[in-house]
């Protein structure tokens, strides 16, 4: 079988002929998209299930974008924990670094005091 596809003149254009597609002939996979109760699996799902059939032609499809989605999120998880630990590394070493300002300021403080009792002894 033969199809054709769509050309569109910018990305912009592009992305809202797809939702244009979704919307018109995979409505549950565009629901998903505008569901926030709805999954990936759901939205897959109704790819598989539209008005004019399937959008893709591999019988895989949909079982195929759920493990690429699943990829994607893993990654996304594994960047994010390695952002907050090295967040979590700097918050360390910043809250360690005021502990010492406070500890030498405190220090200051105590040595300014007993300067003064000093002087004022003297006198």
């Amino acid at each position: 079988m033969e199809q054709s596809f769509a050309s569109f003149s910018s990305a912009q254009a592009g992305f809202s002929g797809y939702l244009n597609l979704l919307q018109t002939n995979y409505p549950d996979a565009y629901a998903a998209l505008t569901d926030d109760t709805k999954t990936m699996a759901d939205f897959a799902k109704g790819l598989v299930n539209g008005k004019l059939g399937a959008y893709a032609t591999n019988p895989n499809y949909e079982a195929e974008l759920n493990t690429m989605f699943n990829g994607v999120l893993k990654d996304y998880k594994k960047e994010i924990n390695s952002q907050l630990k090295a967040s979590t590394k700097e918050i360390d070493k910043l809250q360690k670094e005021m502990k010492e300002a406070t500890d030498t300021e405190h220090n200051i403080a105590i040595k300014r005091v007993s300067i003064n009792l000093k002087i004022k002894m003297q006198t």
